[in-house]
């Protein structure tokens, strides 16, 4: 059991998205005038665990297994998942000012508490399920912005894949 709490370590959980929803969220940030400022695929965390947790499984009960493309243990598998965007918010990053959609997921918030259960970490009060549109969105607020995003506000969000993986 060594192995499940290497402190340098940890477990990380996630879902992607469909092509049409990264197609939707590219133009929701085009259509606030703004753009992209990273390259990772659009995603929304489940879980990110300073603790290693190799038992944790996929949703599906996926276990992870050593080796694979991150060469430790890892599992992904196929969903069909859909969530709402629930709303637009702010945090405070390294970068600045995150922009973000909220999504309203049952499926990410089990996922999430099921990985807890489990063991994961957390460092925050509570789980958020979203959606990191940009991580610094400079002058943009969303309370100067509340039409536009009122506009996109319980649209379709589609979950196609989740992702368990070394951090």
């Amino acid at each position: 059991m060594a192995e499940e709490t290497k402190p340098k370590e940890g477990t990380y959980y996630d879902c992607v998205f469909s092509h049409s929803t990264n197609k939707k969220i590219d133009s929701i940030i085009k259509e606030f005038g703004l753009k992209k400022d990273f390259n990772d695929a659009y995603h929304c965390t489940l879980t990110y665990s300073k603790i290693k947790r190799i038992k944790l499984k996929t949703s599906k009960g996926t276990p992870q297994k050593k080796g694979g493309r991150y060469k430790d243990y890892n599992c992904h598998n196929k969903v069909n998942i859909i969530a709402k965007i629930k709303s637009f918010g702010h945090f405070p990053t390294d970068e600045g000012k995150n922009l973000h959609i909220v999504l309203e997921c049952d499926w990410c918030n089990k996922q999430h508490d099921r990985s807890i259960k489990e063991g994961c970490t957390f460092d925050y009060d509570t789980y958020t399920p979203h959606v990191s549109l940009i991580y610094e969105c400079g002058d943009f607020d969303i309370k100067d912005n509340k039409e536009l995003c009122d506009k996109f506000i319980g649209e379709t969000i589609y979950i196609v894949e989740e992702r368990i993986s070394p951090l």
